[in-house]
Parts: structure tokens; C-alpha cells; sequence
């Protein structure tokens, strides 16, 4: 029989620790209160953070050139003020603009007086073909440099022609 009773209290050994704990008991939690007050409540917020202009405007010159100082010594505008549209803000240094213009103007002339010269001879050859002292082939030749001298001339704005054209 103590062997039965050694299987029994083997089988029994198992359920022994089976039985469930009594719950720790926590002490009671401690709460503060107040009474409603009733005042204005402003929403705000506290915000760590970054901000940046919702419009940029960079001014740069849309010519090459050296910047010049106003007249006056005196900045044309300094930087965060307003200015309204078509302020003037930089004076670039004219010279060399303007010697750009003196160029063109002289290539222009240039040009007109190789067309008065293309221009006389033809009219001389003209002459001279109507006596037959020269041949089709001359004329031929000095109408063609009128027309080239003609073709090269700068031209105004608008469609001019020239009073020699055929």
C-alpha cells in the first residue's frame, strides 16, 4: 500500500500550487480637486520652429556691367524696405554701352556708304551699257553688288526696298 499511496501523493503533487493568490491590496491613490472657476481662456501655442517669407524677391541687374553709386553717394534702397514696381535700383556704368552704340553706328554708316558707292557705280554702268561701251555681263555684275551692299544694310523697323530692285 505505500505504494499506492506514493502514486497518490504523486498524482495530487501537481494540483498542490494550482490554488490562486490573494490579490496585493494597493493603497488607495490620492486625487487633488478644485472648484470650476469661470475666466476667459486664451488658445495659444508654444511653438519652437522656423519661419520664412512667403514671397522672396532677389534684385539682379538683367545686363552685365559694373554697379555705379547714385548721384547722390546716398543707396537707392536698403535691403527689407518696400518699393513699388519700376523703382530704380541699380545705375550700371554707361561707357561701355555706350561704346557698343558708337560701333553699331559706325558699322550703319559703314555699310551706307558701301551702298552710295554700290549704288553710283551702277548708275555709271548703267550709262556706259545704254552707249554699249560695256557688256551685259558688267551690268550684270554691278547689279549684283548693288544688290549684295543693299542686303547687308541694317535696316529700320519695317519692310523698306530698294529702288533698284527688279
Amino acid at each position: 500500500m505505500s505504494r499506492l499511496a506514493f502514486l497518490v501523493a504523486l498524482s495530487i503533487a501537481p494540483f498542490a500550487g494550482c490554488a490562486k493568490p490573494e490579490p496585493m491590496q494597493r493603497p488607495p491613490v490620492e486625487v487633488s480637486t478644485s472648484q470650476p472657476v469661470i475666466r476667459e481662456v486664451y488658445n495659444y501655442f508654444e511653438i519652437s520652429g522656423r519661419s520664412e517669407a512667403s514671397a522672396v524677391f532677389e534684385a539682379r541687374a538683367r545686363v552685365s556691367g559694373t554697379l555705379m553709386p547714385a548721384p547722390d553717394g546716398q543707396s537707392r534702397f536698403t535691403e527689407g524696405d518696400h518699393i513699388s514696381a519700376m523703382t530704380e535700383l541699380f545705375l550700371i556704368e554707361p561707357a561701355p554701352y555706350q561704346a557698343a552704340q558708337d560701333a553699331a553706328k559706325a558699322r550703319v554708316d559703314s555699310a551706307q556708304a558701301e551702298l552710295n558707292l554700290a549704288d553710283a557705280n551702277y548708275k555709271r554702268f548703267q550709262a556706259l551699257f545704254e552707249k554699249n561701251a560695256i557688256t551685259q555681263a558688267e551690268l550684270d555684275k554691278e547689279k549684283a553688288d548693288f544688290d549684295v551692299k543693299s542686303g547687308s544694310r541694317p535696316r529700320k523697323s519695317g519692310p523698306e526696298e530698294s529702288r533698284h530692285r527688279s
